[in-house]
């Protein structure tokens, strides 16, 4: 979860002091609240940007700053999030796997990729009339792309801050999807190659 908070006055020392203040404040509040869990509670970026007029004067100063909310838990972390509502917005919630379960996939699916090579390369070799194969090289590419559902994020979010009933965020993870794909060269070998 990305929170955040936004200030805009005339004074750009004043702006970036309430903004700093109410992180301040959130960042205590969360710490505490996420003492003996797994939610990873830290600041985001900062900045303070002009606002100028038509003649390109400024006018007014606005400050931003963010508070992350990362973990694996996340119905306590939507909860968490519920109970910063007062003074912090959400901008958006992102959800991947893990790093470890990234890995475990990964492996899991590299395996499965090399014996599928295996068994083509084989295939080829026997059905062009050689007796087997030797690699020349391979590659192994991964990546991931993330599904997230229709609700997760956007106006419906803000809705659910405003109300003063509702604590908690409705927050559900999608699916993310690991790909592993290899590609390779190799040597075709009758019965009188004699290179392994």
């Amino acid at each position: 979860f990305v929170l955040f908070v936004q200030k805009e006055g005339s004074d750009q020392n004043q702006v970036s002091q309430e903004v700093n203040q109410i992180l301040k404040k959130a960042l205590e509040q969360a710490r505490q609240a996420a003492e003996g869990s797994e939610i990873k509670v830290y600041s985001g970026p900062f900045g303070v940007s002009p606002r100028y007029d038509d003649k390109g004067k400024i006018t007014r100063w606005q400050a931003r700053g963010e508070l992350i909310l990362e973990s694996t838990e996340i119905d306590k972390t939507a909860e968490l999030a519920g109970t910063l509502g007062d003074d912090l917005s959400i901008a958006r919630m992102n959800f991947r796997l893990s790093s470890e379960e990234r890995a475990k996939q990964e492996e899991a699916l590299t395996k499965t990729a090399i014996q599928a090579f295996e068994q083509r390369a084989q295939m080829m070799a026997e059905g062009l009339g050689f007796e087997h194969y030797r690699l020349k090289n391979l590659s192994i590419d991964r990546g991931g792309v993330v599904y997230q559902p229709r609700n997760a994020g956007g106006p419906q979010v803000g809705a659910m801050m405003a109300s003063a009933e509702e604590s908690s965020i409705a927050a559900e993870a999608g699916q993310e999807e690991v790909t592993v794909s290899i590609q390779g060269e190799i040597y075709l070998l009758d019965k009188t190659d004699t290179c392994q």
